[in-house]
């Protein structure tokens, strides 16, 4: 008797957060789908959702239905037969492919790839893969914690700064909502966008636009910035530098010709992981303080700094076990 009614007692409760997370989600139409399509392909991926779900407020939900909205608009004005389930697949092979790279580097405490020559011809060189990637990456700013507070980050301490007539630049565009962020604040910003994926030139582009860039307004170039930084010096009041320098093999190079190209007083959101491995991952970083001498020896100086760690751990601890530390910060150059 005692067992049946413990088994009641759970299935009560789980029918409670079922009908919770459905009033949570229901009135977001694009978001909800996604969450439902996600859910009925990977159980594991469908916890980790809840939990963000449960933990999350209004804002959280009115950001992530407009996320998704942009994501499925953009995706479809490049190929017109994606929809929401098939996004929720792509999503699923990204989370995938990091699964994979990230038992790697369990095993041998370095990431796969040196050489960016390997990596632009397996990644960056494939059209329908950096479209895929451009989504799987463009959905993981909904549901990874970590992810969801880098952004936030980003919001508060550089977005809200932005001045009207602003020119910015972003290297390394991926599925360009970081630059879009500011489009949706201030829509005659003007823009550059560097990448060596057409696709994600294209991709970036499309979603400043839907998020409401005047496209004369947006500067595309296909670039490898490690050869050439098509800016002119002391031209720029904002640079993004998200997730980027840890695919170059010169970042050191990089960083110091980009601090070149700011305005005296411009500001430069920059974001790399320490222990954060992925399929075109190069520079490796492993303690928080190896990436603020990096900075600092690239003639930067930190104004804001922010090390994100997963369920709570300590930067320590972290740094010990060789665990993921996003870490983000806005600079200046010196």
């Amino acid at each position: 008797m005692k067992q049946k009614l413990e088994v009641v007692e759970i299935l009560c409760r789980v029918n409670f957060m079922k009908t919770k997370i459905k009033n949570k989600i229901s009135k977001y139409k694009n978001y909800s789908s996604l969450v439902n399509f996600i859910s009925k392909k990977n159980i594991f991926q469908k916890k980790s959702i809840n939990k963000i779900i449960l933990s999350k407020n209004k804002n959280y939900f009115q950001d992530a239905e407009s996320i998704t909205k942009r994501i499925l608009k953009v995706s479809r004005l490049i190929n017109k037969k994606i929809n929401l389930e098939k996004i929720a697949k792509i999503y699923l092979w990204y989370t995938d492919l990091l699964k994979k790279e990230e038992l790697y580097f369990e095993k041998k405490r370095n990431y796969r790839h040196k050489s960016y020559k390997k990596v632009f011809e397996q990644v960056y060189n494939r059209p329908t893969y950096m479209f895929n990637y451009a989504i799987g990456l463009g959905v993981s700013q909904l549901f990874w914690e970590n992810h969801l507070k880098v952004f936030q980050f980003y919001q508060k301490n550089l977005v809200k700064k932005v001045k009207k007539n602003s020119l910015i630049a972003e290297i390394g565009m991926g599925h360009g909502l970081f630059t879009a962020e500011i489009f949706k604040k201030h829509s005659k910003t003007d823009s550059l966008m560097f990448d060596v994926s057409d696709m994600c030139l294209n991709f970036a582009k499309k979603m400043s636009v839907v998020s409401g860039a005047n496209v004369k307004n947006i500067k595309t170039s296909k670039v490898d910035i490690q050869k050439k930084v098509p800016i002119a010096d002391g031209s720029l009041d904002i640079l993004l530098l998200g997730e980027i320098i840890e695919h170059l093999a010169k970042g050191k190079k990089v960083m110091k010709t980009l601090s070149k190209k700011m305005k005296k007083n411009g500001l430069c959101y920059f974001s790399t992981p320490a222990n954060g491995p992925a399929e075109d991952h190069i520079l490796l970083f492993t303690k928080v303080n190896q990436i603020r001498n990096f900075i600092k020896e690239c003639s930067w100086k930190i104004i804001k700094e922010s090390p994100i760690t997963l369920k709570g751990m300590s930067i320590d601890f972290a740094e010990k076990n060789s665990k993921v530390i996003n870490y983000c910060a806005i600079l200046q150059r010196k």
